[in-house]
């Protein structure tokens, strides 16, 4: 009944990240209307080009981007591992990753760790 909740919260959790992925969209999109706002108004400073100031934000956004596309594909790959009952490393190191995104992450990661470390889990897991 556990790891099926498990499985069930797992499969939310990827959800919730590409949900992440349209808000790191949508906070380009905003982002990039601004500096274009902020381009054309001329500033104090001459030295300052918006475009080379943005351009370090493009792979800032690229790489959370990539971040919360493995995430999802990490915890929709646990979610279908917890439920056919095998590749509990893969499970167990996802977990530990799940505890660096806060605060849901952290809840999630640590509850898959404690059930999976259970003797009663790990029968199962090898009886599989």
């Amino acid at each position: 009944m556990i790891l099926k909740a498990l499985t069930v919260c797992h499969y939310v959790f990827a959800g919730l990240s590409l949900l992440g992925l349209l808000g790191i969209y949508l906070h380009y999109f905003i982002m990039s209307k601004v500096m274009i706002m902020a381009d054309s108004v001329k500033t104090s400073s001459p030295h300052v080009n918006m475009e080379e100031f943005f351009d370090v934000f493009r792979w800032i956004y690229l790489i959370g981007g990539g971040l919360c596309v493995l995430s999802a594909v990490g915890n929709f790959l646990t979610a279908g591992y917890i439920r056919g009952r095998k590749a509990r490393m893969f499970c167990l190191i996802m977990s530990g990753l799940n505890c660096l995104q806060i605060p849901v992450g952290i809840v999630l990661g640590i509850f898959t760790i404690i059930v999976l470390a259970r003797d009663s889990v790990v029968e199962l897991y090898q009886e599989k």
